[in-house]
């Protein structure tokens, strides 16, 4: 059986915007009920990614948690299969 696999590291910070604290709109109601779920969540992931920064940004210990990637993995398959590549969401 093959699986999405999903690497996420994001510091977002507080406060949220307002825009994280609010309901859908009618327009984004609408584009969520014509998509699937893993779209939607890649969706959310995207926006907080957007929003996300590094942590001590510019430090010599700066710490890269702007990153949230996939890949397909097939490790359960058999014959055993290799992973797809990594993609950037």
């Amino acid at each position: 059986m093959s699986v999405f696999r999903y690497m996420i590291d994001l510091a977002v910070p507080r406060p949220l915007p307002a825009f994280f604290n609010t309901k859908p709109t009618t327009a984004e109601l609408t584009w969520i009920a014509n998509h699937t779920w893993i779209e939607i969540i890649r969706e959310a992931i995207v926006r907080l990614k957007n929003y996300s920064s590094k942590i001590n940004n510019g430090v010599n210990v700066e710490e890269d948690t702007t990153r949230a990637k996939f890949h397909v993995c097939h490790h359960d398959e058999v014959p055993q299969l290799p992973c797809e590549t990594e993609q950037d969401i």
